[in-house]
């Protein structure tokens, strides 16, 4: 059954040529919570951190920018920090190349 429903958000996403935010799949989400967490890790590389993983896949296969929490960021990447944000409340596509 698990593997049917994976099948069909990847069927879904290949449509639209992303993921859709975790907002846009529940109004009332915050901040991609239960979606991909990256980290920051020195000089500001995105790390993935292992949560997140078939919707991380999903956005590798897809070669393609996705919505993702923020989790730990290492002290010097902290000057990163403005690249990844917008005032307006949506962020910066960064595409994951790891």
């Amino acid at each position: 059954m698990r593997f049917n429903q994976l099948d069909d958000i990847w069927a879904e996403v290949k449509v639209r040529g992303s993921l859709p935010s975790r907002r846009d799949l529940d109004a009332d989400n915050f901040r991609e919570v239960g979606g991909i967490l990256m980290h920051l890790g020195p000089g500001g590389e995105p790390v993935f951190s292992g949560a997140g993983c078939h919707r991380f896949a999903m956005a590798l296969m897809l070669e393609a920018p996705f919505p993702a929490q923020l989790g730990v960021v290492h002290s010097s990447a902290i000057s990163s920090l403005a690249e990844y944000r917008r005032r307006d409340g949506n962020y910066k596509d960064v595409t994951f190349s790891g």
